[in-house]
């Protein structure tokens, strides 16, 4: 390797070029998606998935509102709600699926999806021989997706067949995506307690702002007498 081949070498690459040249456990391998353990896999999305992309709108048996006859959902192309578009009176896919956004916003987004949905739009849907909750966690944290075309984001079922993933024998796999869900359901509820505490911070703010309400020792008159109010500008 030349001095220009070495100075163009991103940090990342000279990191897994350390572990691999110096200290590279026994145990460890290098492969195309990185250093892996030795008894983990190397797979193309397309080995272990069934790919199907959604198609238009059943708007005979679509509802905009979630009830007893519209129950199951379907998704679209969004990041938001997260993808509810709305609900089919039956479901189109009857099987744990990982759903992809195809195009736009969220471009490569993976979300499991429980059995019983329907999919619209340049939705992708997996069907995958191996943990749904895993395939969806390593494709948002591990798989780089890149824009295949040059206007409106997207991305086809056959391109994202093509990129690889590390995959861990089964019971691993499964482990793995309770541990991460563990930690996305503790997030989440911490998110929902700051939301909280910001609502009452916003409340208190405007409260002794606007003197609303007093401080105790500011609220009385020396002689115990509640203090007036007065208008303003």
């Amino acid at each position: 390797m030349t001095v220009n081949q070495v100075a163009a070498l991103t940090p990342k690459d000279l990191t897994e070029a350390t572990f691999t040249v110096n200290i590279m456990p026994k145990e460890f391998k290098q492969t195309d998606v990185g250093v892996i353990p030795e008894d983990w896999g190397v797979v193309d999305i397309r080995e272990i998935s069934e790919i199907s992309v959604g198609r238009d709108l059943i708007e005979d048996c679509f509802s905009d509102v979630q009830d007893e006859k519209y129950r199951f959902p379907v998704y679209s192309n969004t990041v938001d709600y997260p993808g509810i578009y709305g609900y089919y009176e039956m479901p189109e896919y009857n099987q744990d699926a990982v759903t992809v956004v195809g195009r736009g916003v969220g471009l490569g987004t993976a979300y499991h999806r429980d059995r019983g949905f329907g999919a619209i739009g340049r939705l992708i849907v997996l069907f995958p021989k191996c943990d749904t909750h895993y395939l969806a966690h390593f494709i948002n944290e591990r798989v780089s997706i890149y824009n295949e075309s040059g206007g409106v984001p997207q991305l086809t079922g056959i391109g994202l067949g093509r990129y690889k993933i590390a995959l861990p024998p089964e019971e691993e796999q499964t482990a793995i995506a309770n541990a991460l869900s563990d930690v996305d359901a503790l997030i989440n509820s911490l998110e929902k307690l700051i939301a909280k505490k910001q609502a009452i911070k916003t409340a208190t703010m405007q409260q002794l702002l606007t003197g609303k309400t007093r401080l105790p020792a500011y609220a009385k008159h020396p002689d115990g007498t509640p203090k007036a109010y007065k208008k303003t500008e």
